[in-house]
This record gives structure tokens, C-alpha cells and sequence, in this order.
């Protein structure tokens, strides 16, 4: 402002500010006053998706594993999902219509509800939303395995292969070929092979994956009961029936202890108990074990759960 002053006298100046100063203290304190409440009411919204991301996180963890891929959400599950989802689609679109605001919501978010598509069957949803997601984060390995994940539940096995393979190869070379997160990768590329019929590939990466598992948790742990289901899966699927039994026993009784005698994953062990019985013409012995798994996923999740039709069908099939 000196330059504009050039040439007057201290008087002349001193008025012209006189002038000057009230006019742009009252310019500032309106653009203040008019932006102020604005940036208020944002960073309140940028708050209440925080919030909301959060459910998302603590109440869906990501899908990581076939068997959690393949359990679907029960009723009341499914309806929180959906509204814990509406509420957050709601802020993004109010921080877009109202601030002209595009707010990007956390990765572990994306990941979270990308799994949610994934138990409710919404496959090329959630292949969509992972691969929105690996866009900007594309070594997330998190949302890499859910999209390994979809493709496998998609039968693009070829796809899926070469990411499950590239994920065991970069944990064991930073985690070591023991950790857990090895195991997890022994199991889903495993699952794959046996989807793909090669079930001599599958079967040493099955039981790599239950040594690392007890020996890193215990031969009582529930991942050691995932571990000890997937071996006996592959088991039964070779005929191979009186290795299997033990197997799906010890499955069993692991989660019994763990989680109670009447959880959904109880039913799933009894489910598959009982249908190893069933083909070996036990059928005295698969029919009490088809019914309280029957029970126990109707009083979890209802009638009309996918697990609970499956269950149902297998008790019917039983009975003709």
C-alpha cells in the first residue's frame, strides 16, 4: 500500500487509512463470517464419516479367507451392513452437493465393505470395488486377497491363481515361510488347486498350513479347526473317508470349545461331520448331527439362510 501513498504528506496518509482500514476490516470479517460456519459444517461432516468408517471396520472385518467368503451374512447382519453403508453414502454425497467436496473414505473402509458384497454373493460388485480400491493402493494386500477371493468365486481361476501365488511369494519372503499370514496364502491357493482338480498340489499346502497354524497358536485354536475342515474337505473329496473322520472331529470339538456348543460354526463342523456319516451309511449317526446343526443355524440366522436351506436340504435328502 506504501506505493499508493507515495507523494502525500503523513496527514494525507494517516486520513486516507483512516478510510481504508474500517472498509477492509469489515470486507475481511464478512468473508470470514461468511466462510467460517461453511468450514465448521465440513469438518464436522469429515467427523461423522470417521465415525462411520469405523463401524464399518469394527464390525466387518475384511475377507481374508474362503471360509469367510463363503458365510453369508445372517438377516440382521445384512440389514446393519446396509445401513451403516446408506449413512455413509449419505455424507459423501452431502460433502459433494453442498461443498463441492469429493471426500475419499479410508482404504480399511473400502476393503471392509467390499467384503460385505462379497458374503452377500454380489460378486462383480465387489470386484469392482476392490479394483476401485487397488487403483490407488495397488499393493494393499488386503484387498488383493478379496479380489483373489471373488475371481475364485467367479471360476476365472487362471486370474486368481496368479495373485494367491504372488501373495504367499511376498509374505514368505518378508514375513518367513512359517508365519501365520503364510498359512492363510497356504489355504486359499489350495482351495484353488482343488477347485481346479489338482488335488496332490493342494494337499501338502493344506498341511503346511495346519503345522505353521499349530504351531503358532496351539492345536486348539479355531484357525487350527479351518486348517483341520480344509484337509478333511480334500480328504473326503479323494475317498479318503477314515482320514477325514478324525479330522472333522477334532474341527469340532475345537470350535465347540471355543465359541460354545450352539455357534454358526459349530453347525458348519457338524454339517460336514455328518455328511462323511451319511457316506459311510452311518445314517443313525449323521441324523442327530444334521438336525442341531439344522437348529442351531435357524436359531442364529433364520430359515431362509443359505446355510440353513443347505443344511435343511442335506436333513431331506437324508430322510427319502
Amino acid at each position: 500500500m506504501d506505493h499508493i501513498l507515495i507523494g502525500l504528506t503523513t496527514g494525507e496518509k494517516i486520513a486516507i487509512l483512516a478510510v481504508i482500514v474500517p472498509v477492509l476490516t469489515v470486507a475481511v470479517g464478512g468473508l470470514i463470517k461468511h466462510f467460517w460456519p461453511k468450514n465448521q459444517e465440513l469438518n464436522e461432516l469429515r467427523e461423522r464419516v470417521a465415525i462411520i468408517e469405523k463401524q464399518v471396520t469394527d464390525k466387518f472385518p475384511p475377507v481374508q479367507t474362503k471360509e469367510e467368503a463363503d458365510t453369508p451374512f445372517s438377516a440382521e447382519a445384512k440389514a446393519e451392513y446396509e445401513q451403516i453403508k446408506a449413512a455413509l453414502q449419505e455424507e459423501l454425497d452431502l460433502a459433494q452437493d453442498k461443498f463441492n467436496t469429493e471426500l475419499q473414505i479410508k482404504v480399511e473402509a473400502q476393503i471392509s465393505l467390499a467384503g460385505g458384497l462379497v458374503r452377500q454373493a454380489k460378486y462383480k460388485e465387489a470386484e469392482q470395488a476392490y479394483r476401485t480400491t487397488l487403483a490407488g493402493h495397488a499393493d494393499n494386500r488386503q484387498a488383493l486377497t478379496g479380489l483373489g477371493l471373488v475371481l475364485y468365486a467367479l471360476a476365472r481361476y487362471r486370474e486368481c491363481e496368479e495373485i494367491f501365488r504372488n501373495l504367499l511369494r511376498q509374505d514368505e519372503k518378508e514375513l518367513g515361510p512359517d508365519h501365520p499370514k503364510v498359512a492363510i496364502r497356504l489355504n486359499n491357493l489350495a482351495a484353488l488347486y482343488q477347485a481346479t482338480n489338482r488335488l496332490k498340489e493342494a494337499e501338502p499346502l493344506y498341511k503346511r498350513a495346519l503345522t505353521i497354524d499349530e504351531a503358532t497358536f496351539g492345536k486348539d485354536h479355531p484357525d487350527v479347526a479351518i486348517d483341520l475342515n480344509n484337509l478333511a474337505l480334500l480328504y473326503k473329496a479323494t475317498n479318503r473317508l477314515k482320514e477325514a473322520e478324525p479330522l472333522y472331529k477334532r474341527a469340532l470339538e475345537i470350535d465347540e470349545a471355543a465359541f460354545g456348543k450352539d455357534h454358526p460354526k459349530v453347525a458348519i463342523r457338524l454339517n460336514n461331520l455328518a455328511s462323511l456319516l451319511k457316506d459311510t451309511n452311518r445314517l443313525s449317526e449323521a441324523e442327530p448331527m444334521y438336525r442341531r446343526a439344522l437348529k442351531i443355524l435357524e436359531d442364529s440366522y433364520g430359515p431362509d439362510h443359505p446355510n440353513t436351506k443347505t443344511v435343511r436340504e442335506n436333513l431331506e435328502s437324508l430322510e427319502k
